[in-house]
């Protein structure tokens, strides 16, 4: 499990990152270095027991849900707030949520499918 606000903060960390580095993913085979944003992807400062927050964005085609059908996602264009909020709706859902147990670690994670992206937030 995960805190939900140390999660938050880490992926406003990475979105900004993306978002300065003009980062591109694309169906045309563009995607993130492999190695460059894995500080940021992989941390373990946000979970309960120390295991790893993997946060990743990865394109996926079938994963389009705009009837324009967008070839590539420009986080420079998407900004950092709007990539932040792709990433919470993993986290989060449909809204966001406060623990009724008052716990910070609580959260476990998901995919959200949007704007032909899939992005991951899981504890492993």
């Amino acid at each position: 499990k995960f805190s939900q606000s140390k999660a938050k903060d880490q992926i406003q960390k990475i979105c900004q990152a993306y978002v300065d580095d003009g980062v591109v993913l694309s169906e045309d085979g563009d995607s993130l270095p492999s190695d460059k944003y894995a500080e940021l992807e992989q941390t373990t400062g946000a979970s309960e027991d120390g295991s790893t927050l993997v946060i990743n964005p990865n394109w996926a085609k079938n994963g389009c849900d705009d009837v324009n059908n967008p070839t590539a996602m420009d986080f420079k264009a998407v900004g950092v707030e709007k990539c932040q909020g792709y990433f919470m709706q993993a986290v989060d859902g449909c809204g966001e949520f406060d623990n009724p147990n008052g716990d910070e670690y609580w959260k476990w994670g998901g995919q959200n499918r949007a704007a032909c992206v899939f992005w991951n937030v899981n504890a492993q």
